[in-house]
């Protein structure tokens, strides 16, 4: 069903669709077994990668705006829903480049340390990587530092009925990249109209089941 479809059969806008049944969202899974019920995801990437249409996939509601292809966040934000069990709060940042200036990395430090995240979630949309993703991708280390690729995760987003082939799209990104997030990657089709639950679902266990194996927050220790 797409997002307006969901949407109107839980009766209001904004509600989210994914609080019904794992049986009704078209789940395999029909039991939670991960126990953690408060997640803290951060989304970075390049400016207009869709990190808005990505959080309102995730948390299965129109929480973000999205704006044009080469448009970005000013700012950042975040939105909370319950998702398959969990209280899942994301937070948007602006998109990162070779030309963030100061302002907006303070804006992005404050927010990461307000939040203290359980993961961050790594942006990219599924194809050839331009030279603006390579250049987040830069960005993310000397920012955040280094400590990052432990809590980071890739998160390769499509808007179309056909899946990627998610081996080429990982050989395009090169293994260095690969072995800094310790090979841990998902695929989300972000477009409203082909939401698909199970990808959400397995999304929100793996990082279920990381914060149960470390414990752990993410925080940025020196700010611009």
């Amino acid at each position: 069903k797409t997002l307006q479809t969901w949407l109107n059969v839980c009766g209001q806008a904004g509600a989210s669709p994914w609080r019904r049944s794992a049986r009704s969202c078209s789940v395999t899974q029909q039991t939670f077994s991960i126990s953690v019920s408060d997640l803290r995801l951060v989304l970075v990437g390049r400016p207009g990668v869709g990190k808005s249409s990505t959080g309102n996939a995730i948390l299965g509601r129109l929480a973000f705006s999205p704006g044009g292809p080469s448009s970005g966040t000013s700012s950042c934000c975040w939105q909370s829903e319950w998702v398959f069990g969990h209280q899942v709060t994301i937070a948007e940042t602006p998109g990162l480049s070779e030309t963030s200036d100061d302002a907006v990395k303070r804006d992005i430090s404050t927010c990461v340390n307000m939040l203290r995240p359980h993961a961050v979630l790594l942006v990219l949309r599924v194809g050839s990587p331009t030279v603006e993703d390579l250049a987040a991708m830069r960005q993310v280390e000397e920012f955040f530092g280094m400590d990052v690729w432990r809590y980071t995760r890739l998160l390769c987003t499509y808007t179309n009925l056909a899946a990627p082939d998610i081996e080429r799209q990982l050989r395009a990104l090169g293994p260095e990249l690969l072995f800094k997030v310790g090979y841990r990657y998902h695929v989300l089709n972000n477009n409203p109209d082909h939401w698909d639950g199970q990808q959400v679902y397995d999304l929100v266990q793996a990082v279920a089941r990381m914060v149960m194996a470390r414990g752990e927050v993410y925080s940025i220790r020196n700010t611009v």
